[in-house]
């Protein structure tokens, strides 16, 4: 008995230590509370990094990197995993300030002011997971949208600041089978936020895809509404998804919306087909017009499994639309990156695409003929089973230019330095 009592206090007393040591480390705003201050600029250009956790500012006028925040402590010692850092895992700019949710020691939601440098660390009652800026919100001064995780079990915590970090709404969101995919790109329309979400799979059971609006008002009033189905799946849309008649199919994965400052778009993805028992493993694109009347289109554009990739980015210009996601397809070549995908905008088939390799999902500036994608600065080495992860850090700052215009993929140098993308044909 003495033995089994002195092994538990040795375990309080290791325990005890643990904790203690654990107490002794610094909380992420005392880490990082200041960056230098800049001027700010109407032509710059921000993009985010996770290797290492960097925030960059370019001009997109030289094309060239004119500063760099830097959210690790030392780069070197970050590949040896004994750095401390916070990781951007989502970030927007808004009135001369850059937020985002830093993941260090804590999930928080962080206000960067970009002329002053000062780091202001908003305190919420929940762990936030994504951000989105509205400019239109508040009477035109802007609001910040921040959401916790969504379970389809629970629900999910939304709430709406104003551009100082002061909350104006607070909604604990409760819901069964909702599948919410993303907050990053919640729309605001006629003075209300919707955040396009769907029935989630495992409710589904083989019914009709019930698509789904959660619409926030206020503190009070949070409504979750069904876009009519007819107005997704209709005999037009079913002549051109399927050969044949299908009387029953379900979408295994959310909706999910894409969207700029004048064309807004919505992803359904992973057909099921319940009579013939096959999985059509496709993804869809429908234009929204307007969520407030349900005024929603379908492009014409899809694609299979083997062309697959993410909806990060969606943009029409004139008589093309520009998709680009992260690579989701098998790739023998083991690439990892964006890759952009030039579609007609009559609808149809691929035209081609081009990849950006180490481009990441953080962050893109997107301007009227152009979208800015950020690239990861060190490259991870991906030997088969290593015993532990090996980067290449001989590497240089750059930023991926998709112009609309001259249809041309642009790769830049910190120095400005470029080189153009080729596309790949079909």
């Amino acid at each position: 008995m003495k033995k089994t009592w002195d092994i538990f206090l040795l375990f309080i007393f290791i325990f005890t230590l643990g904790s203690c040591s654990f107490c002794k480390v610094k909380p992420d705003r005392e880490v990082f509370s200041k960056m230098d201050p800049i001027e700010w600029k109407d032509e710059y250009v921000f993009s985010a990094t996770w290797y290492p956790s960097q925030i960059q500012v370019w001009n997109s006028k030289t094309n060239k990197l004119e500063h760099t925040y830097e959210l690790c402590t030392d780069n070197e010692n970050w590949v040896n995993g004994k750095s401390r850092y916070i990781d951007v895992m989502c970030m927007s700019v808004i009135n001369k300030c850059i937020w985002f949710i830093g993941w260090g020691w804590q999930s928080s939601l962080i206000r960067l002011e970009v002329e002053t440098g000062e780091m202001k660390y908003i305190d919420l009652d929940f762990s936030p997971e994504e951000v989105v800026a509205i400019p239109e919100g508040n009477n035109g001064k802007g609001t910040i949208v921040v959401a916790s995780h969504a379970d389809p079990r629970y629900g999910v915590k939304v709430n709406v600041l104003d551009t100082e970090g002061n909350i104006l709404v607070e909604s604990d969101i409760e819901f069964n089978h909702i599948d919410m995919y993303s907050l990053r790109n919640c729309f605001y329309e006629d003075g209300n936020y919707y955040v396009p979400c769907c029935e989630d799979y495992d409710n589904i059971g083989g019914k009709l895809v019930k698509t789904k609006v959660i619409k926030l008002v206020d503190k009070k009033q949070i409504y979750i509404t069904d876009v009519p189905t007819e107005k997704i799946i209709n005999k037009q849309t079913q002549d051109k998804f399927f050969s044949g008649e299908i009387e029953e199919f379900s979408s295994s994965v959310s909706l999910m919306t894409c969207k700029n400052e004048t064309n807004r778009f919505m992803e359904m993805i992973t057909i099921y087909d319940t009579n013939e028992k096959t999985c059509i493993d496709e993804r869809f694109l429908f234009k929204i017009n307007s969520l407030k009347n349900w005024d929603i289109e379908y492009t014409g554009i899809k694609f299979a499994k083997e062309y697959s990739k993410s909806m990060f980015s969606v943009a029409e210009y004139e008589d093309n639309i520009f998709i680009t996601g992260r690579v989701l397809c098998d790739d023998p070549d083991g690439f990892s990156g964006l890759e952009v995908g030039m579609y007609p905008a009559v609808g149809g088939d691929e035209i081609q695409r081009c990849r950006l390799p180490e481009g990441n999902q953080l962050y893109c500036h997107m301007t009227e003929d152009a979208t800015w994608f950020s690239k990861n600065l060190f490259e991870y080495i991906d030997h088969p089973y290593p015993e532990k992860p090996e980067w290449n850090t001989n590497t240089t700052a750059g930023i991926y230019k998709l112009d609309y215009k001259t249809k041309q993929v642009y790769e830049f140098n910190a120095d400005g330095s470029y080189k153009i993308l080729p596309w790949i044909l079909p």
